[in-house]
């Protein structure tokens, strides 16, 4: 029984792990759906997204992507709904795949994060209808701290992916390390 659970135990570590270092062109809608089933509640490295429902796009994916970069990293799932436990719902049903929803994220991180983000994007099709889920994957930044304001007069917006518990130590390190200003905003994009 022990060894069961066990191997259970190593079979969903795997599932998770294969979305954070599977080769992104490698995954597939199949892996993205074995991966929602294993239930991994949103954390500060998973973001589930039904859709681009934010009234504003840009500073959504923006947001997300940054905080990702300038703390560990971490996977933006476009087409995942989820549960009020931050949990992904299935079936899954994905977004609608035109306009090409891969180059859209990569646009918006190019134009909309200071310093660019370039992370890596796949579209994987459902199996039924045209729907897509897109997987965003962010790698930690050596070029932080990534604002979305850009740099200007009015100052920068920074975001961070942390536990509440380092929100404080994060931001005092950025400070301490010169990285911002008076007219610096530091936020918490998730829990």
């Amino acid at each position: 029984t022990q060894s069961v659970v066990r191997e259970t135990k190593e079979a969903t570590a795997e599932i998770i792990m294969s979305l954070f270092l599977k080769p992104i062109e490698s995954i597939t809608a199949d892996d993205v759906k074995q991966f929602c089933e294993q239930r991994t509640a949103e954390n500060v490295r998973i973001e589930y997204k039904k859709d681009f429902s934010s009234k504003d796009v840009s500073k959504q994916v923006a947001k997300e992507v940054s905080a990702f970069a300038n703390t560990q990293g971490g996977l933006i799932l476009f087409g995942v709904d989820e549960d009020e436990e931050r949990r992904p719902k299935l079936p899954l049903l994905g977004i609608a795949a035109d306009p090409d929803p891969a180059q859209r994220i990569k646009s918006i991180c190019l134009d909309a994060i200071y310093p660019p983000i370039v992370p890596e994007v796949q579209t994987c099709r459902l199996p039924k209808g045209d729907n897509v889920v897109v997987l965003v994957r962010v790698h930690p930044s050596d070029e932080t701290p990534h604002s979305i304001e850009g740099r200007t007069e009015k100052g920068i917006s920074v975001y961070l992916s942390t536990p509440p518990s380092l929100f404080a130590p994060t931001a005092l390190a950025l400070a301490e390390a010169g990285l911002v200003t008076p007219k610096t905003r530091i936020a918490m994009e998730k829990p």
